[in-house]
């Protein structure tokens, strides 16, 4: 299974602008966006595997609370191997006597 899912990340207390103080702007509340890719293999029963990739983009407004660069590239990835031994089901063995 495949998904492609975008997020969109606001800030809810107004930001201001301190590069100028005298001014001392309203910013866009708008902190940045993100895309996430996802691929999910179902190996067997109870155990899956993940493959993920995420791409941000930064505002204006992160890097004056964060600081940092909004122009540089933000990603990742990851690989995830998920159990589940409650869904696992184990074929009883025993010794007859």
């Amino acid at each position: 299974m495949f998904s492609l899912n975008g997020h969109y990340f606001n800030t809810f207390a107004p930001v201001k602008d301190t590069s100028i103080i005298a001014e001392m702007r309203a910013m866009n509340p708008n902190l940045g966006s993100e895309i996430d890719a996802i691929l999910l293999y179902n190996c067997a029963e109870g155990v899956s595997f993940k493959l993920g990739y995420s791409q941000f983009f930064a505002t204006m407004t992160l890097k004056m609370l964060k600081g940092g660069s909004n122009t540089s590239i933000s990603n990742w990835a990851y690989i995830m191997w998920i159990v589940r031994p409650d869904k696992i089901t184990f074929q009883k063995v025993g010794v007859k006597m």
